[in-house]
């Protein structure tokens, strides 16, 4: 390319990049999805709100990156797929399908309900491990690739308490994983700059804000899809990253709205696995989506499917990124001047 075509090209970048909060600029795609770097590592915990509290979460000692939206349905579906040739269980099972796709036993396959191919997939808590050991493996299509590797799947099952057995956390070393209480929480309400110029602190709402988003369809001036079974009781779904312009200090699209997002952790007793964020079915979404509300969760079985998946990743290598970076720092530099 020529000189005057890279320079066309930056000029082209830095304006997409102009309205995008700065926080927001440092983004990655892996398997086509998009990646937001989480930095300021060894950040304050949130110090507590007033609802439930959640005092103690959200400090996080390393950098990581988290996607910037929800699993889509498609995506989902390139993923059950890949999967069924080695699932030996029920094939219309809730943990595999989810809401949005179905199984034709006549012709034996599995299909996206038309209009929903953008919609966030749902899915249980070990499926979603099995998605991230896919991709930690490259999406090799063996046995092997979904079984390892970020979550080790000999380990899922339960006791004679009905507590589950499955690994707690991802494996040392995994590339992609379900996120932590501490990184999701992080990435939705932490801001370095909270305060001012490097004076750090959290957002009450997930759009870098203090004040409930408003609830609405994209079109009517809507900025969350949270709540919308209610006043749009036959249209109560929007297509992923529908509020561009919503978005939290990190980049983060559907925090509220979409589908609620498995986490890692689990409750004491090993009963459940957490949620946190805001489906279109949740009610009273102005609380939901505070960060002093604690959540939910759900057991992690795959008769179960009542929550989504942002992938959280390791940072690539520096040198697979520099020419985003370099692009990021020229457009600073032409703002500020």
């Amino acid at each position: 390319m020529n000189s005057q075509g890279t320079g066309a090209s930056i000029v082209c970048v830095c304006a997409a990049l102009a309205s995008v909060p700065a926080l927001a600029q440092e983004q990655t795609f892996e398997y086509g999805m998009p990646f937001r770097t989480v930095r300021a590592a060894g950040n304050a915990a949130y110090p507590g709100g007033e609802l439930f509290s959640n005092a103690g979460v959200g400090a996080v000692a390393y950098e990581y990156r988290i996607a910037e939206r929800e699993v889509t349905t498609t995506e989902w579906l390139e993923f059950v797929l890949a999967y069924t040739p080695y699932y030996t269980g029920n094939p219309e099972v809730p943990g595999l399908n989810g809401n949005w796709i179905r199984y034709d036993f006549a012709p034996g396959q599995y299909h996206v309900v038309a209009g929903a191919e953008q919609y966030a997939a749902d899915m249980s808590w070990r499926m979603a491990a099995r998605f991230c050991n896919w991709l930690h493996n490259g999406k090799v299509n063996e046995a092997w690739a979904f079984e390892s590797g970020a979550y080790d799947t000999s380990t899922f099952g339960f006791d004679n308490t009905f507590a589950f057995t499955d690994q707690l956390t991802h494996s040392p070393g995994a590339r992609f994983w379900i996120p932590t209480r501490d990184e999701w929480f992080k990435a939705t309400y932490f801001d370095p700059d909270r305060l001012g110029p490097n004076l750090p602190g959290y957002w009450l709402y997930p759009d870098g804000g203090n004040d409930p988003l408003v609830i609405g369809l994209p079109e009517e001036g809507g900025e969350t899809s949270a709540g919308l079974a209610g006043p749009h009781p036959f249209e109560p779904y929007v297509n992923v990253g529908s509020y561009p312009h919503v978005r939290s200090p990190w980049g983060l699209l559907d925090v509220s709205g979409g589908v609620g997002e498995w986490l890692k952790d689990a409750d004491p007793e090993r009963t459940s696995r957490a949620s946190y964020g805001t489906s279109s079915l949740h009610q009273f979404p102005e609380f939901r989506d505070r960060a002093d509300f604690n959540g939910s969760g759900a057991f992690p079985f795959d008769a179960f499917a009542p929550y989504g998946l942002r992938i959280a990743a390791t940072i690539p290598p520096p040198g697979t990124a520099w020419i985003f970076v370099t692009v990021a720092t020229l457009c600073m530099r032409r703002r500020s001047r």
